[in-house]
């Protein structure tokens, strides 16, 4: 006597590609009704498909139509009940002496995408399936029914780094080249610019733009192009900003309370020697610019034997000079 069962089948999808770890993917068709999926791989990598059943009861043996089509080429079969090579044309037949029940992966198939280009793909179907349960009797999934999967083969990812264009408060930089990856720009006034930057493929990103502060002296950006890849180029933008302050860290003069001293501007360093019972003096000094600063004036105890102070002048744009005594 024939029994109608339930049953799922479902295509579980393992890549096989060397080092790349593997990859599980479940496409089920139902029976009343199928369900297609997709997959991409890249070109010339080998995948399995796993065929299995859900929820069945002493299962002896499977046997399934299987179109693979144009595009991949077979490489070898297992019979999953068993554990037993096998080799597959058009349809799927295994069996096994010790039934099985439950959740039951019954076959795997290996492929190789050996003709398809990116951007092709080939689809890969199991229909009328028939199933042996322990009585013997057989059971005929309905017409019609079947579980596909897509294989696209993935479009490489774009590699180009380049620009297209990059430019400095809106003009474009001298001497562009996309090839080219360092810009000298000279010196500027400005305290700060904007630099722009167009990336030759859209599916590239560019970082490193906008606004940018420029401190007295020399200056450096790098705008960074990242490919789709994820490979990146730096192009490197230097530039100078010029620096208006005063650099006369002179003194006009510098006194000291006992002692003498013989003030010359260039003069760093000075000796002065004291009366024994001196205890103390005072530093005094004067800049010749009054954008500068002088520090290290003042009243200085003094001991017996080497006094060291330091009298230090700082510009406006930073410089320092010291003179000791």
């Amino acid at each position: 006597m024939k029994k109608i069962i339930s049953f799922i089948i479902f295509i579980v999808l393992v890549l096989n590609s060397g080092t790349l770890a593997l990859a599980n993917t479940s496409y089920q068709s139902s029976i009343n009704g199928s369900t297609s999926g997709s997959l991409t791989i890249n070109q010339n990598q080998t995948f399995t498909v796993v065929f299995a059943i859900n929820n069945v009861s002493n299962l002896y043996g499977v046997r399934a139509s299987l179109n693979y089509g144009n595009g991949v080429e077979y490489v070898s079969a297992k019979n999953l009940l068993s554990g037993e090579d096998i080799r597959v044309g058009s349809s799927v037949t295994v069996s096994t002496t010790s039934p099985k029940s439950g959740n039951v992966q019954f076959a795997s198939v290996t492929f190789k995408a050996t003709t398809l280009k990116p951007g092709e793909s080939v689809t890969i179907t199991i229909s009328d399936i028939e199933v042996t349960t322990k009585s013997g009797d057989t059971f005929v999934e309905g017409t019609g029914i079947q579980s596909s999967i897509k294989v696209n083969i993935a479009v490489p990812k774009s590699t180009n780094n380049n620009l297209s264009a990059l430019t400095v408060d809106g003009t474009s930089v001298s001497g562009f080249s996309a090839g080219t990856v360092t810009y000298n720009l000279g010196s500027t006034n400005a305290s700060s610019i904007s630099i722009g930057a167009t990336a030759q493929d859209a599916k590239a990103t560019v970082s490193g733009t906008g606004t940018k502060n420029l401190s007295y002296g020399a200056n450096s950006f790098k705008v960074t192009v990242t490919a789709e890849s994820g490979a990146k180029k730096d192009y490197t933008i230097n530039i100078t900003r010029n620096d208006p302050r005063s650099t006369n860290n002179y003194l006009s003069s510098l006194t000291v309370s006992s002692g003498t001293l013989n003030f010359n501007r260039t003069t760093n360093s000075y000796t002065v020697i004291v009366e024994n019972d001196v205890t103390s003096v005072t530093i005094g000094a004067s800049v010749e610019d009054s954008k500068s600063s002088v520090s290290g004036t003042g009243a200085k105890t003094i001991n017996v034997y080497e006094n060291r102070f330091s009298v230090v002048v700082t510009a406006e744009n930073g410089s320092r000079r010291t003179r000791t005594r």
